[in-house]
């Protein structure tokens, strides 16, 4: 089974429903490489109702009802199982922001080009809720100054716009700000270090 690199795209609605892209045109070939068409796509959203996880693992929490292929790329909606423990959890952590993407494991038949494979067909075995990226903290080595940041709180939203779930970004905010305030040209190894080892725990 192949996993698609995380859409961090979903949205929660009332009574565990939830909606958003499961594969994206916009990041399309993904990190691994992979393109999926249009054609497989379709083809593969006719297989509904598809199972959802958490992060790959476990039991189903819940089941995708209805997919479509859209200009932006696999949109799909779905309901959480309110009526398991597990998919409470889930559906708590999908509102709070901390589970904020999504994934979706695919096998298919695939044309290698390079180090590109395209998809002209696609079995879609589960759809997972997920923390985008699996290693937020990678992010956080990209940022060279500290300069036009202005505050606690764009700082915050910094974090998120680089893939950070919601209460991660805030953690690392509120541990971050006062140090870049006091220096915002150079950011310090220290504080980088810190930050890497907050947003892995």
């Amino acid at each position: 089974m192949i996993l698609s690199r995380t859409i961090p795209v979903i949205k929660a609605l009332a009574d565990g429903r939830f909606e958003g892209l499961a594969w994206s045109f916009d990041a399309t070939p993904d990190t691994e490489g992979d393109i999926l068409l249009p054609s497989a796509l379709a083809a593969a959203a006719k297989s509904v109702p598809i199972p959802v996880l958490v992060e790959h693992r476990g039991q189903a929490v819940g089941e995708i009802h209805a997919a479509e292929v859209t200009d932006q790329g696999l949109a799909i909606r779905g309901r959480l199982d309110l009526a398991k423990d597990a998919g409470r959890e889930a559906y708590a952590l999908v509102k709070s922001g901390d589970l904020p993407g999504l994934s979706m494991g695919f096998a298919g038949e695939a044309e290698q080009s390079g180090p590109v494979r395209v998809f002209r067909s696609a079995t879609i075995s589960e759809i997972s809720v997920c923390r985008a990226p699996i290693n937020a903290g990678s992010k956080i080595t990209a940022i060279k100054s500290w300069s036009g940041v202005q505050s606690e709180r764009h700082l915050e939203q910094l974090f998120k716009s680089n893939g950070m779930p919601n209460r991660l970004a805030a953690k690392c905010a509120a541990a971050a700000w006062p140090v870049i305030k006091s220096n915002p040209t150079e950011p310090e190894p220290e504080l980088i270090e810190a930050l890497r080892l907050l947003a892995n725990t």
